[in-house]
């Protein structure tokens, strides 16, 4: 499919479509918070955003380089498309920031769309790409035209041609490359975190944790916010992320690698497991 299209064939497809007015979209990095009430709210995720506009609009920013991981985690929230209720929408996939094509990535969305094919069919009325440069954008459009399609996918190097396309607003898009933008400038501060949480997986005292990191609590916690997460959920990521290296690298029981992850029990950490990847650890663990 071309990348670029006609006026002709945009003022075709275009819709008048009633919607609120932008800079109102609500952050979140918590899946369960996304998943109860997606409307007007953007989740973040490691390289990526997922966000509701509105009934009729949602979309995906794609940035970086996300691996399999990352694309899990976003799966997860997708599947708030499919659930009786959520009428009929389009949706945008704008992946004109990504600096790497992961083809783990790749396999995880292209797994979700054919075991969900024919819901998929009903709930996307017409979903438009955004694509990337150079070898990059060869690679992610090259994965949409084989990709077996249960919806009609247009293909742009332009971002208000998609949305024109789609016949939706385009001021929504320079609130979607704000965030993008500050999310990534804050990234340097979360990895800090991170490195430090990754050492301290039993034991993480917020107060020792902005020594740590040469910034006051309230400073800590307003840039966590602005970067769409807080400490408690990056700590739990930090644990469960190791929890998962542990799975991968040993043959240790779950019992044994809960408690070393920092979880209080066994029990305690199937349902953290359960309730970010959306699997048991020991399901996950034998895949």
């Amino acid at each position: 499919m071309d990348d670029a299209r006609s006026a002709h064939d945009v003022q075709q497809h275009r819709t008048v479509i009633s919607v609120p007015r932008w800079g109102v979209l609500r952050r979140t990095a918590e899946i369960a918070s996304f998943l109860a009430e997606p409307h007007g709210r953007v989740l973040i995720g490691p390289g990526w955003l997922y966000y509701a506009a509105h009934a009729g609009l949602f979309g995906i920013v794609l940035f970086g380089e996300p691996g399999a991981d990352a694309m899990d985690r976003l799966v997860r929230a997708l599947k708030v498309e499919l659930r009786e209720g959520v009428p009929p929408h389009v949706s945008l996939v704008d992946a004109s920031r990504l600096k790497g094509a992961d083809l783990g990535a790749f396999e995880v969305l292209n797994r979700y769309v054919v075991e969900h094919r024919e819901p998929l069919s009903r709930a996307v009325r017409r979903l438009a790409l955004v694509r990337p440069g150079g070898l990059v954008g060869a690679m992610t459009a090259g994965f949409y035209e084989v990709l077996e399609r249960p919806y009609p996918i247009g293909i742009f190097a332009d971002a208000d041609e998609a949305m024109a396309w789609l016949g939706e607003d385009p001021a929504l898009l320079a609130e979607l490359d704000a965030l993008v933008r500050e999310v990534e400038g804050s990234t340097p501060f979360v990895e800090r975190l991170r490195a430090w949480l990754g050492d301290h997986l039993r034991e993480a005292p917020l107060a020792e944790a902005s020594r740590a990191l040469g910034v006051s609590v309230r400073t800590l916690q307003r840039r966590l916010r602005d970067a769409g997460t807080s400490f408690a959920a990056e700590h739990l990521a930090a644990r469960l992320e190791a929890a998962k290296s542990r799975m991968r690298l040993t043959d240790a029981p779950l019992s044994t690698i809960a408690l070393e992850a920092g979880f209080a029990s066994q029990q305690h950490f199937s349902t953290a497991f359960r309730k970010a990847y959306g699997t048991p650890p020991s399901t996950w663990r034998e895949g």
